[in-house]
């Protein structure tokens, strides 16, 4: 990474900055806020000493490559100018014709005034056509890339929004609440209870994606027709069991805990069944509410 080079947070990357989505990590996301399409990558590095510069380059090429910033100056020196065209001399002005020699014959003088010789027209600029077309190319490339950005994110958009309005969840709980005053019986608040959610969706991870991989890549969401599990919350830490999850066809059970600061902790069985063959996977979960990470 060039410590010159100048990134801008494209509509994905405004809208993780700006808290309407969380893909990313708290940390990730702090990165990503100072980003603004003016600031050199080399000052933005000097704001997060206490991350290793390695991890601070591959932490920018990841965000490029998920879309959520991308170059607007890569910091190259800019090209020597074009020294100017030295000024064309203007044509010597034409001769004058040379007078009759004293008594000689007008009949007999044959001197002629020779035309003034035009000027030399300025030369044509020589087009490249090799760059021309290059140019072109990479603007084109950079028009298809955005609009398939733009389509993904509104298909993405449209199945979580369609997914939403059909999820229907119910469940039974108990609860109780205790403490000193009034604004603190949350704090101690325990709730403990079972709950069924049909036609939703796991907006973190693709688990049917997580399986087939090993858990190598886990990106995406998992649409999902019903989804059972019995759980508890107590003064801020959940706890969630006997948690199954079926979709067409995977099916999935697992148990999950989440402590008061967002850090998950559980385990997770899936299967996928096809025509050919049946693939199982058991599979660690971890990271953070907002940023799962799925390991084998």
């Amino acid at each position: 990474m060039n410590p010159s080079s100048i990134f801008s947070k494209t509509g994905k990357g405004v809208q993780e900055a700006g808290g309407k989505t969380s893909h990313l990590s708290r940390a990730d996301r702090a990165v990503l806020a100072v980003i603004n399409g003016k600031t050199q990558m080399g000052e933005v590095a000097k704001k997060f000493e206490k991350i290793a510069p390695e991890k601070f380059e591959a932490l920018i090429a990841q965000l490029d490559k998920d879309g959520f910033i991308r170059e607007v100056s890569s910091g190259a020196a800019p090209a020597a100018p074009t020294p100017p065209r030295p000024a064309a001399r203007a044509p010597a002005p034409p001769a004058k014709p040379a007078a009759p020699a004293a008594g000689a014959d007008e009949d007999s003088d044959f001197t002629a005034v020779a035309p003034a010789p035009k000027p030399a027209a300025p030369a044509k600029p020589t087009l490249d056509l090799a760059a021309a077309a290059r140019a072109g190319s990479d603007k084109k490339a950079k028009e298809n890339e955005q609009f398939d950005f733009r389509a993904r994110e509104q298909a993405e958009a449209k199945a979580k929004a369609e997914a939403a309005a059909r999820a229907k969840a119910e469940g039974r709980a108990v609860y109780s609440l205790s403490g000193a005053q009034p604004a603190k019986l949350f704090e101690n608040a325990r709730l403990e209870g079972n709950f069924k959610i049909e036609k939703g969706v796991l907006g973190s991870f693709d688990l049917s994606r997580a399986l087939q991989t090993g858990g190598a890549q886990s990106s995406g969401r998992t649409l999902f027709n019903e989804l059972n599990a019995q759980g508890v919350y107590d003064k801020g830490a959940t706890q969630l069991r006997n948690i199954t999850v079926s979709s067409g066809a995977m099916s999935a059970s697992a148990s999950l805990d989440i402590d008061a600061g967002g850090a998950l902790n559980g385990r997770i069985t899936a299967e996928v069944k096809t025509s050919a063959q049946v693939q199982r996977a058991s599979l660690s979960i971890g990271g953070k509410l907002q940023d799962p990470a799925i390991r084998k």
